[in-house]
């Protein structure tokens, strides 16, 4: 009876010896995904960084370009909105 017992316990410290090493594997696998998907979403945010920073310059320089063109438009338009902005921030008073 001792005998299987025994045999009961060695097994079962075998098994517990591989469940250690089995989680020991899986802990570095999760860090290896969390250190390269940490890595691929910086590369991500700086590329769409890189796109905003050109379409913002494009667009302003196709406004300073339509400025120039339209110089008593973009005034008239300019006046506008201050005056709009100015009516929805003062109120009456």
């Amino acid at each position: 009876m001792t005998s299987a017992v025994d045999s009961d316990l060695t097994q079962l410290r075998t098994e517990v010896s591989q469940l250690r090493g089995d989680m020991s594997r899986i802990m570095e696998t999760l860090q290896n995904l969390v250190r390269h998907g940490a890595a691929d979403i910086a590369d991500r945010a700086q590329g769409s960084k890189a796109d905003l920073q050109d379409a913002v310059r494009s667009k302003a320089a196709g406004l300073a370009q339509e400025i120039e063109e339209k110089p008593l438009t973009a005034a008239l338009t300019s006046f506008a909105i201050g005056v709009f902005l100015g009516a929805l921030v003062g109120g009456r008073r």
